[in-house]
């Protein structure tokens, strides 16, 4: 993961920007996800249609509340779906009913965790901000850009937002319970967003 992040010139995400993602400058609400509110629907099986292809959408998606795959509604689904499935299959495109954070990212709330650096332990808050440079070790296969956290053993990440299984208290913008944890295997419910800050 550090060496694609590295490779492609981008950089891990903070769980400070996570935050940021999903409330933009408003301030925040007690309990809310990423839509901006305490909301969220307890239908227990979205209908998925053209699983695992581009098309992939949920034809039986609730209006007017807020959506999210977490264990309350994933129901046969059983892991994670394609990024932007309530955009693209939401009636009324508000943030609620697509899942859509403050500047429009989805899925900030369920689905995959969030690996985000940590402000929770030293690796994490050693963390520069520097983007990758492009090169990559050739003895090692390891990126080269300096102080990101260890992927390996996990120490400096966390993750936020939740994923597929986590109930609803897991999946608030402002849940630490994962905050700092070291999860150092891949896994089927944590996914990696990369960022580049704005010049």
């Amino acid at each position: 993961m550090n060496a694609y992040l590295d490779w492609s010139g981008l950089r891990p995400m903070t769980e400070l920007e996570y935050e940021k993602a999903c409330r933009g400058p408003i301030l925040p609400k007690p309990g809310e996800f990423a839509w901006g509110n305490a909301s969220i629907t307890a239908l227990d099986n979205y209908a998925l249609i053209n699983t695992g292809q581009p098309n992939e959408s949920i034809n039986n998606l609730p209006q007017n509340i807020g959506n999210a795959i977490y264990s309350n509604s994933n129901g046969a689904i059983n892991g994670p779906v394609r990024n932007g499935i309530f955009a693209s299959s939401a009636t009324n495109k508000t943030r609620q009913e697509t899942g859509g954070s403050y500047y429009g990212v989805m899925e900030l709330t369920g689905n995959l965790y969030e690996r985000c650096i940590t402000v929770g332990t030293v690796q994490g808050r050693n963390f520069t901000g520097f983007h990758g440079n492009g090169i990559i070790s050739p003895t090692t296969a390891n990126g080269t850009t300096l102080n990101y956290p260890n992927n390996v053993t996990g120490n400096g990440y966390g993750f936020k937002g939740g994923s597929f299984i986590n109930g609803f208290e897991y999946i608030r913008v402002s849940d630490r319970f994962d905050g700092a944890s070291a999860i150092p295997d891949g896994n089927n419910r944590i996914g990696i967003r990369a960022v580049r800050t704005a010049p």
